[in-house]
Order: structure tokens, then C-alpha cells, then sequence
């Protein structure tokens, strides 16, 4: 049997006893906290999956002070914004209605295969223990029903985190299926994921289907509707509840081999080179408008100047003045085009995460491409020795950029379409700068002294370059 957690928050030792007597039964693992002061500093810490709250409303800050509805209605709140889709029951000693509307706006509910469906937030009174009690155990029976489900091992032989673990055992119960054969063609345990996944039902295989984790529902229309659909992977389905809160989108990939461009950068550059070429293409037909923006406006839809300036201050990277002005082509973009983005479906070239596109310079998906070349943590040449802080000093952002390395003909069809969408050297070293310091918020980033150096490194050409301009 798979763990559960559940949290139980309640300062009367009697209640909290038969509280969590209930929940051992019906097989969570039970943390119990008495105050609020405690129960905030575990949110505050815990890193664990928590699939059950169990909240008092009338609580206590400490020991041995009075307990009132405020502090209640406070640990929910933090509940509901930190676990978005955690069951969640609160005991109150009178079902206000302000509580009742408090508690269920928004709330949803879980996804069953019934007519009974289960709230996400149930509020009961402290006399309905019975109630209680059939609320856990249809709770907990639904998660045995994903529990039930057998996950295969990752084919490329991946470990499945527990998260991704819940989330693939979501898509199988959403098609009703009993056994899941995943494959993970980016991002897994270093980032939101992608995978192919075989479903079987008992009568044999039932979808063959890409899936990947998002933090927030697909918005109708933008870039993917403007790109060939040989080119862009639309939606299907979404996919929510009981997944940490995030989202799952079943996009619409056809190939038995589908793969991520980033698979051959090192090791069939030719053919990475042609099928970016498609990705360009259909990039580059898409309309756009001659601007000139203060820098601050230009990097915006990439990082915020205020994130920025602190992200690079704290690095040592001098700063350019945001008031500059900048000639670009504003146009809708991808926004996170990294090569793990880049989906090979037999022969075509297919874009998918359109979750950060916008509007903005033309040299936006190019940069990334570029950079995330060197430091994203899916890109098979990152941490490969090269290039040294010396090089991207007197070389990045020029024709010889890359001539070294034995990806090359990958760094210079990038640089030839940055070349192609430049409007000014304003624009690209701000578009540089953006991506560049962008990358300093990541752990895997900062963690990485080899990776951050050539990030300082790129950032602090990037901003000499502005600031001589």
C-alpha cells in the first residue's frame, strides 16, 4: 500500500486523539500539530505530498493561549494557497454561512467514476463523527483506486518521482486504464515533464499519448494557433485534481518514436539543424511590428527589471541604465524555446509548452534556444567543459561563437536566425541580458559553479555591451 499523508491541525487532545484514529484506520500516516504557530512552520518547511487536512477552525497561536476563529481561518487560507487541490475537512463548532461560502467558492471537486461526488473542501460540526468517518474512507478509497494502477518502469530508464508517479497514474485513470508504460522525453525529475505513455486496459492496449505537466490551464488561441499544425502540438485534454495542483495536457503527437530535439544535438547535428529549420519557418511567418522600447519595457516579457537588477546586483554584474531605447519587431513568441521543447514526430518538427507565450522581441526564442544550449538542465552539452568563461568573454554573440565546439553547425544556425531578427544591437544584448539573469533564479543554475560562470559570464558581456552602446 502506497503512503498517504494527512495533516490534522486540532488543539483538544480528546478530538485530535479520535481524529487521527480515524485516519490510521483508514490507512494515512498522520502528523498531528495542536497550534497554529506549529502547524505554520511545518507548511512553511515540508516538502512532502499531503493528500489530507484535517483543520480546526477555533485555534490557538501557542500553548496556553486562547483559541479564537481568526487563527483558524488562517491556516485554511494558507492550506488553500499552498496545497491547491490537498482534500481539506474543517471542524467548526457552528457552521456559519460566511464559512460555508468561504470554504467552497472556488473548492471543485475530485474526479470519481460515481454519481457521489467529493468535494474538495467539506466543512463539518464537531457531533458529525460518523460523517466524518465516511468522508476518509471514500477519500482514501479513491486514492487506492490510483494506487491500483500499475506503473511500469520508465523506458529510457528514468526514476519516477513521487509527483510524477501521481500525475501518470491520473492520466491512466482518466482513460480507465489499469497499467501505464511511461517514457520521458524531458524534463522529469529537473523540471515540468514530458512523457509518452502506452495505456492498457484489460482488453489490451486502449491510447498511445503525450502528456506533459503544466502549473497552469492552456489559454485559447495564441502562438500555437498561428503556426502550421504540422508544427505546433495543440491540446487535447487538461487533466486537474490530484496532481499538487498543476495540470495535465494530453497534446496531440502521433509518432510510436517520438523524441526531443535536444536528443541530437550531440549526436546527429546535421539532422537537429534541418528540423530546426522547420521550427523557424513557421516562426518566422508570424506577423510582427517595428517598435522602440526603453530597455526595462523591451526585457519584460522576459523577466521584470526590478528581478532583474537584484538577480545581477547580487552577482556583481553592473547594470545598464532601463531607460535606453532599443529598435525591435514585436511579434507573438514561444517564450521557452529550448531545445527539449522541440518534439521530433517522424519526420516534422512539433513545438509544444506554449505556456509562456506572448508578445515580444523577435530575438526572444532565438536568445533562449542559444543560451538554454549551454544551461538548461535537459541540453546533452551542458557542463561538457566548454566554453570557458574566456570564450563567451571575447566571443559570444559573434560568428565565431561555437567554431570549437562539435555542435557547431547547431550554434550557427542559431546565430544565423538571431542574425535574421535582429533590429539592433540594443535588442539583442537586452534580450541576452534578460535570458542570462532569468537563468540565476534556478538552483540547478546556482548549484552548478562551472554552469554559473558561464551564466555571470554571459550577463556581464551582456550588459558591458549595453552600457558602451
Amino acid at each position: 500500500m502506497s503512503e498517504h499523508l494527512a495533516v490534522l491541525v486540532e488543539d483538544d487532545p480528546d478530538q485530535a486523539n479520535i481524529s487521527a484514529a480515524v485516519l490510521d484506520a483508514a490507512g494515512f500516516r498522520v502528523i498531528v500539530h495542536r497550534f497554529l504557530e506549529n502547524a505554520l512552520a511545518y507548511l512553511e518547511s515540508t516538502e512532502e505530498y499531503i493528500d489530507l487536512f484535517v483543520l480546526d477552525r477555533r485555534l490557538p497561536m501557542r500553548a496556553q493561549e486562547t483559541a479564537t476563529d481568526e487563527f483558524g481561518d488562517a491556516l485554511f487560507s494558507q492550506v488553500r494557497k499552498q496545497f491547491p487541490d490537498a482534500r481539506v475537512i474543517v471542524f467548526t463548532g457552528y457552521a456559519s454561512v460566511e464559512l460555508l461560502q468561504d470554504a467552497m467558492q472556488g473548492s471543485g471537486q475530485f474526479p470519481i467514476r460515481t454519481s457521489n461526488p467529493i468535494d474538495r473542501i467539506t466543512v463539518l460540526t464537531k457531533d458529525q463523527s460518523l460523517e466524518f468517518r465516511t468522508h476518509v474512507q471514500v477519500f482514501r478509497a479513491l486514492l487506492q483506486e490510483l494506487d491500483d494502477i500499475e506503473l511500469q518502469n520508465d523506458k529510457n530508464g528514468n526514476p519516477i518521482g513521487v509527483l510524477d508517479q501521481r500525475a501518470l497514474r491520473r492520466v491512466a485513470y482518466e482513460y480507465e486504464a489499469v497499467s501505464l508504460t511511461p517514457t520521458c522525453l524531458a524534463g522529469g525529475l529537473t523540471g515540468a515533464a514530458v512523457w509518452r505513455c502506452e495505456l492498457h486496459t484489460p482488453a489490451g492496449r486502449a491510447a498511445n499519448v503525450v502528456v506533459k505537466t503544466v502549473d497552469k490551464l492552456p489559454r485559447l488561441g495564441g502562438l500555437q494557433d498561428l503556426l502550421p499544425l504540422q508544427n505546433a502540438a495543440t491540446t487535447r485534454a487538461t487533466i486537474s485534481g490530484l496532481v499538487a495542483g498543476k495540470s495535465i495536457s494530453i497534446l496531440q503527437l502521433a509518432g510510436d518514436t517520438v523524441h526531443p530535439i535536444s536528443d541530437l544535438i550531440a549526436t546527429d547535428v546535421p539532422r537537429a539543424c534541418t528540423l530546426l529549420e522547420q521550427v523557424i519557418g513557421a516562426l518566422n511567418n508570424v506577423s510582427e511590428r517595428r517598435e522602440t522600447l526603453r530597455l526595462d519595457a523591451l526585457v519584460a516579457p522576459v523577466i521584470s527589471w526590478q528581478k532583474l537588477s537584484e538577480l545581477l546586483e547580487a552577482h556583481g554584474v553592473a547594470l545598464p541604465a532601463p531607460s535606453i531605447q532599443a529598435s525591435t519587431n514585436m511579434g507573438m513568441r514561444h517564450g521557452d524555446l529550448h531545445a527539449s521543447n522541440v518534439m521530433v514526430d517522424g519526420q516534422a518538427a512539433v513545438l509544444i509548452d506554449f505556456d509562456n507565450s506572448g508578445f515580444g522581441s523577435g530575438l526572444i526564442d532565438p536568445v533562449t534556444l542559444l543560451v538554454s544550449s549551454l544551461v538548461h538542465p535537459d541540453s546533452p552539452i551542458r557542463g561538457s567543459g566548454w566554453p570557458p568563461v574566456v570564450e563567451i568573454s571575447n566571443t559570444f554573440g559573434t560568428a565565431d561563437f561555437g567554431r570549437s565546439h562539435g555542435s557547431s553547425q547547431w550554434f550557427a544556425a542559431i546565430q544565423n536566425w538571431m542574425g535574421a531578427k535582429k533590429q539592433s544591437d540594443r535588442e539583442f544584448w537586452g534580450i541576452v541580458l534578460a535570458y542570462s539573469a532569468r537563468q540565476l533564479k534556478y538552483k540547478d543554475v546556482i548549484n552548478d559553479e562551472e554552469v554559473l560562470s558561464r551564466v555571470v559570464a554571459i550577463s556581464s558581456r551582456a550588459s558591458a555591451a549595453l552600457r558602451f552602446s
